[in-house]
This record gives C-alpha cells, sequence and structure tokens, in this order.
C-alpha cells in the first residue's frame, strides 16, 4: 500500500439502467482484479438511485448525497427525465 499513490475515478450515467449495466459488466470483467490493486477509501454517489442500484452500490460501501432542495445548475429541460425524478 502506497500512501502517496491516489487515484479518483469520476463516472457520470444517464440513468439508473445505464449505471447498474456499467457495474455488472465492469464488476464481472474487471472487478476481482480492480479489487486486488485498489483499496478503495470512499465512493460518493451523487443523486438519487432506485432501491436495485443502491443495493448494488452498498456492496462498495458507498454514502449518498443528493440535491440541496432540488437545487440543479442545470435548467430542468437540460435534465433526462430519470434523473431527475425524486423519491
Amino acid at each position: 500500500e502506497q500512501d502517496d499513490c491516489v487515484i479518483y475515478v469520476y463516472e457520470r450515467f444517464q440513468d439508473g439502467a445505464s449505471a447498474l449495466a456499467h457495474l455488472h459488466a465492469f464488476k464481472g470483467r474487471f472487478g476481482k482484479r480492480f479489487g486486488q490493486i485498489v483499496c478503495r477509501k470512499t465512493f460518493v454517489v451523487f443523486g438519487v438511485p432506485s432501491e436495485e442500484l443502491r443495493m448494488l452500490l452498498n456492496e462498495f460501501g458507498a454514502t449518498y448525497s443528493t440535491r440541496i432542495n432540488g437545487f440543479s445548475r442545470f435548467n430542468e429541460s437540460d435534465i433526462p427525465a430519470a434523473a431527475n425524478s425524486a423519491p
């Protein structure tokens, strides 16, 4: 373990279904090797994932950060409908 070697991974998805598809594919193809070389310190999810996606993300120790009172720097018309729905 090298404390001076840090990477940040930023991923953005069109919707929850796209995130689920990516996670399942990545886990199947690279999960074991990636887990052997990376020591995950934090895993932050921005947005409101579905219950199915949340269950999968919880396996990675995810924490969740949602919009503040619905604030977005985008116009509502710029946000895909699936990403704009709140619980």
